[in-house]
């Protein structure tokens, strides 16, 4: 910034020299011709010619310094040396002039001068000793020390001087002043780059922005398309209907596609219930399901395995070769329920229920008494080291009025409640809850469902962390 600056200030130092330079010519000249109508003629011309002589060394400098020909300093020196010299000429030929009439010229003449140049005071206090090392031998060649007080000369020697004071004032005001400038400028500019680089980050964050919607609209197609194909392999709700009137499912996937699936079968008098909770939720999970549901197809439907432990045990041993999990130990899986419901040929009316679960239970209310089966504490899928015995098998005899429960762990697994301090729903209040509900239609009770969830998050406050998964059917006596 201070080579700008001297810059702007040589600039303007410049303009105003030459400009002073050409006020100080014209000046000069019409002062010159005023002095025709007061002065007899040759001593007129002899002063003219001085003033001519001054004016052609003033006016080629000022040209020169305004094409940048020599420095702007150089023009001062003339001008300011020439005039006094011009003056102290004046003053010592008493003949022309009167001395104090040219020391007032003189005094006049140097504050007119701080006045009409910009540069540093050092240059004044030197053309102050030269002005004095001239005006004083010339001065005293003339008249005597007394007559120079007389005429008080004395001031055309202390004025450079007190000049030199007033330039070195408004030089520093005046450089202030353009650093100030230049400063500005320069913040401006920083302020503009800025300004330019917020413009330039908000068009990237735009481009970026308007790249991410793209690709996540993108991805969300994919993704529903892919719940489409999910939604396909899915059993029909009017599946449920047909079997058991009374019947409901209460399916609420955390995302578009969802890690819990549920499987219906009808075979020879048997009806299989199948609700399962993979692992992962989203698209990881979707993934899982459509691996379990097509390893249960292969096991019920090509090798009409019907029995739900024995179901257990090859889909354990299929989803362990099909993820290769001896190699990688990878841990993924599901959890699950089979309930497998058993009708009399004779009359076409469930007499039993065989149950068998890896993880989850079963519920169900048989006149009007809550009864649980725990699952076996083994999952399907993953490391299987530590359980090396089978899958239980549980009879259930349907003699009366039955309810069935299915359900994976999402509704029990639900943090919402005070949001000061949340907590999970909880097994113990889904199983109070459940029992609460049992009574209840079938509708109602997937409706008191749906209801105890919206208050239980606080109707969306709090975000929904896994898949959902309930079905519920009652047989009747």
């Amino acid at each position: 910034m201070d080579r700008k600056w001297a810059e702007d200030l040589e600039t303007q130092a410049r303009k105003l020299h030459v400009l002073a330079s050409i006020a100080m010519g014209a000046g000069f000249s019409a002062f010159g011709l005023t002095g025709y109508f007061v002065n007899n003629f040759e001593v007129w011309l002899h002063i003219s010619s001085l003033r001519a002589l001054v004016i052609l060394l003033i006016i080629p400098t000022a040209l020169l310094t305004h094409y940048r020909r020599i420095h702007v300093n150089i023009l001062g020196y003339v001008n300011i040396l020439s005039m006094s010299i011009f003056l102290s000429y004046m003053f010592s030929s008493t003949n022309t002039q009167k001395p104090d009439s040219i020391a007032l010229d003189i005094f006049i003449f140097f504050i007119a001068s701080a006045f009409s140049v910009i540069w540093h005071w050092k240059h004044t206090v030197f053309v102050a000793i030269l002005f004095s090392a001239f005006h004083l031998p010339l001065a005293f060649s003339k008249m005597s020390w007394a007559n120079f007080l007389n005429y008080n000369a004395l001031w055309t020697i202390i004025t450079p001087f007190l000049v030199s004071l007033i330039v070195h004032y408004r030089f520093s005001f005046t450089k202030k002043e353009i650093v100030m400038r230049h400063r500005l400028m320069e913040q401006n500019e920083e302020i503009n780059q800025q300004k330019e680089e917020l413009i330039v980050q908000h068009q990237t964050v735009s481009l970026k922005s308007t790249q991410l919607n793209k690709a996540f609209q993108q991805i969300t197609d994919s993704v529903r398309y892919a719940k489409r194909i999910q939604d396909a392999l899915l059993p029909s709700q009017n599946f449920l209907k047909q079997h058991f009137v009374e019947s409901f499912i209460y399916f609420k996937p955390r995302e578009i596609v969802s890690g819990d699936f549920y499987w219906f079968a009808d075979k020879d008098n048997k009806v299989m219930m199948i609700v399962a909770d993979c692992t992962g939720h989203g698209i990881p999970g979707a993934l899982m399901s459509m691996i379990g549901d097509s390893v249960l197809n292969q096991i019920i439907h090509d090798k009409e395995i019907h029995s739900p432990e024995l179901i257990l045990e090859h889909l354990h041993t299929r989803i362990r070769s099909t993820l290769r999990q001896d190699e990688n130990n990878s841990r993924d899986g599901m959890d699950i329920v089979i309930l497998t419901l058993y009708k009399t040929e004779a009359f076409g009316v469930y007499s039993h229920a065989e149950y068998s679960g890896a993880m989850n239970p079963l519920y169900y209310v048989q006149n009007g008494t809550f009864h649980e089966i725990k699952g076996t504490k083994k999952a399907i899928g993953g490391n299987d080291y530590k359980h090396k015995d089978g899958y239980e098998k549980h009879n259930i005899v349907i003699d009366s009025p039955t309810t069935f429960y299915l359900f994976s762990d999402g509704f029990q697994d639900q943090f919402g409640g005070n949001e000061a301090q949340a907590k999970k729903y909880t097994t113990r209040q889904f199983r109070q809850l459940i029992q609460e509900i049992s009574a209840f239609p079938l509708l109602e009770q997937k409706i008191l469902l749906e209801d105890t969830y919206d208050s239980w998050t606080d109707h969306g406050r709090f975000t929904q962390i896994d898949d959902i998964l309930i079905i519920g059917l009652k047989i009747p006596s």
